[in-house]
């Protein structure tokens, strides 16, 4: 990326890793199964509060599975690097938690570079750079991970009522869902 503020591989900014992030929209329940069949209602809060999809890689130990992926659930904290891939800058150090509700597989399946083209985790891309420096290994900005946001109320694009990130460069950290801002008590009983 042109604005990237992270360095090496896989690239890391104050010794984290970082990743890409793009925004949607998306009103089903997403493979994790999160609300009913078909699509949810708009005060849902997988449209409401910060959530997002993984690319499939991270999402599973069989990146192929596209329903109820193994870490649906999961939560990150993504903090700004003052980057951006393909959007315009953002200011740097700004942190929210997310929880994983969905999966990403732009790029996967037919192995063109893309945002979840990747084809080791992060976990992987970390313990063995050289071989995550390989083409199709990473995406293709070079990031180990990326991030869908889901952006149903602009609370993700808007800059007035959100977070005004923009194709945000982040840098990531699995963390407790207890630091998610959503509600505790929710779990995604479609799977």
């Amino acid at each position: 990326p042109l604005d990237s503020k992270c360095t090496g591989c896989p690239p890391k900014k104050d010794g984290k890793l970082c990743a890409s992030t793009t925004w949607y929209e998306d009103t089903t329940r997403g493979s994790c199964g999160c609300g009913g069949r078909g699509h949810v209602e708009h005060d849902f809060w997988t449209l409401t509060e910060y959530t997002a999809a993984m690319n499939c890689a991270n999402l599973d130990n069989d990146p192929d599975k596209s329903w109820c992926p193994l870490n649906c659930g999961e939560c990150y904290k993504l903090c700004t690097t003052g980057g951006a891939t393909q959007g315009r800058p953002q200011k740097a150090g700004v942190c929210r938690v997310f929880k994983i509700t969905n999966r990403c597989g732009d790029g996967y399946d037919d192995h063109t570079p893309d945002w979840c083209s990747q084809h080791m985790s992060w976990q992987q891309c970390k313990a063995d750079p050289n071989t995550c420096r390989k083409v199709g290994n990473t995406n293709q900005f070079g990031y180990p991970a990326h991030f869908d946001l889901q952006d149903y109320h602009r609370q993700i694009t808007s800059n007035t009522t959100g977070l005004d990130w923009d194709n945000a460069e982040v840098t990531f950290e699995k963390v407790s869902c207890g630091q998610w801002r959503g509600p505790q008590n929710v779990q995604c009983e479609g799977c």
